[in-house]
C-alpha cells in the first residue's frame, strides 16, 4: 500500500473509521439499555453506521476516491460491526445463535477464498448485488430488532430465517465467482 497517510484522510476511508467507531458506542448503548428502556440510541446509531457504509461508497466511486486502504477498511468495518449486532442481540435473544453461526461459517468461507485468490496474486472483486442485499437487508432488520425490542417472537423467528436464508444464498451464489476468478487464472 502506498502513501497510507494520504489515504488515511480520505473521505471514505474516514467514513469507514467512524463506522469502526461506532461499533463500542453501539455495544455499550444496547447492552447498558434495560427491560423496557430506550432503544433509539442504538437504533440511530446503527442507521448511523449503515449510512456512513452506503456513503463512503458512493463517495469513493464518484470522486475517484478508491483506495488499497479503503479497500481492506469498508470490508473490515462491515464485518466487524455486523458481528457486534450478532453478539449482542445473541445475548437478548438465544435464538440467534443460529443466525450467528452462519455468519461465522459464512465469512470464514469468504476470508479463506479471498485469501487462496490473493496468494495467486487474483484480484477477489468487489461485493456483488447478492451480498449487498443480503447486506441491505440485515441493516434494515437489525435496526427494527434493535428498535423494537418487544417484536412478536414469530416476527424476529421470521426476521432471522429470512436472514439465514439470504446468507446461505449470498455464500452459493459466491461459491461459482471464486471457481471463476480461479479458473481465469489458469487460462492466463
Amino acid at each position: 500500500m502506498r502513501n497510507v497517510p494520504g489515504q488515511l484522510f480520505s473521505i471514505p476511508n474516514l467514513l469507514s473509521m467512524a463506522r469502526i467507531a461506532i461499533i463500542p458506542l453501539f455495544i455499550w448503548t444496547y447492552l447498558e439499555t434495560g427491560p423496557g428502556g430506550s432503544y433509539l440510541l442504538s437504533s440511530a446509531l446503527l442507521i448511523a453506521s449503515g449510512l456512513t457504509d452506503m456513503l463512503d461508497g458512493l463517495i469513493a466511486r464518484r470522486f475517484n476516491q478508491i483506495t488499497d486502504l479503503g479497500k481492506i477498511l469498508d470490508p473490515v468495518a462491515d464485518k466487524l460491526t455486523q458481528l457486534a449486532i450478532l453478539v449482542c442481540l445473541t445475548l437478548r435473544h438465544p435464538h440467534f445463535i443460529f443466525l450467528f453461526l452462519i455468519f461465522a461459517l459464512k465469512e470464514l468461507l469468504m476470508l479463506t477464498g479471498g485469501l487462496l485468490l490473493l496468494r495467486r496474486h487474483i484480484h477477489p472483486g468487489s461485493a456483488k448485488w447478492f451480498g449487498k442485499i443480503a447486506t441491505c437487508f440485515f441493516y434494515i432488520s437489525m435496526i427494527l430488532v434493535v428498535l423494537f425490542p418487544r417484536l412478536p417472537p414469530q416476527v424476529v423467528d421470521g426476521i432471522v430465517l429470512i436472514n439465514l436464508l439470504l446468507s446461505v444464498f449470498a455464500l452459493l451464489m459466491y461459491i461459482p465467482v471464486f471457481f471463476m476468478l480461479k479458473k481465469g487464472e489458469a487460462g492466463r
